[in-house]
C-alpha cells in the first residue's frame, strides 16, 4: 500500500522559498494556524478537500488546500495574494516519489475583518494539487 506524500511540506518549502512570497513575509508561513500573537502580514496553508480516485492503476491524489493571506492593510494583503498567486498558480510541488501534474489556483475569496477592534484583510485561494505515483 502507498504513502499518500505530504503536501504540507511540500507547499510549505514552495512558499518559503519563493522570492516574491519570502519579501512580503519572510518566514511567517504556517500550517493550519497562526501562534497567538503573529505579526500580520502572513500566511497560512491546511488542506481543505482531498480525495485518493483511484480511477487508473496507479495511485493518484487530488487534492485541494487554502492558502490564505491576511494583512493589517489592504494594499498588502493585495501584494501578498498576488505573490501567493504567482508562486502557485501554473507551477509544480516537489514531492517525492510522486509527479505533481497540475498546479492551480481555482477559486478566489476576500473578507475584511476585525480583530478585538482591529480591521485587517484575508484573501483566501484554493489551490487543487494534482498528482500521480511515479
Amino acid at each position: 500500500m502507498a504513502t499518500f506524500p505530504n503536501l504540507d511540506a511540500a507547499l510549505f518549502s514552495k512558499l518559503t522559498n519563493d522570492n516574491g512570497v519570502k519579501t512580503i513575509v519572510t518566514a511567517r508561513v504556517y500550517s493550519l494556524f497562526a501562534p497567538e500573537g503573529a505579526t500580520m502580514p502572513y500566511v497560512i496553508f491546511y488542506e481543505a478537500d482531498g480525495k485518493i480516485p483511484n480511477t487508473c492503476p496507479r495511485d493518484t491524489g487530488d487534492v485541494v488546500y487554502r492558502v490564505e493571506s491576511r494583512a493589517t492593510s489592504l494594499a498588502g494583503g493585495v501584494a501578498l495574494h498576488g505573490a501567493i498567486y504567482t508562486a502557485l498558480h501554473e507551477s509544480s510541488l516537489t514531492v517525492s516519489g510522486w509527479t505533481n501534474y497540475a498546479l492551480t489556483c481555482t477559486r478566489e475569496m476576500r473578507f475584511p475583518e476585525d480583530l478585538s477592534g482591529v480591521q485587517y484583510f484575508r484573501f483566501v485561494w484554493d489551490v487543487r494539487i494534482r498528482l500521480s505515483k511515479d
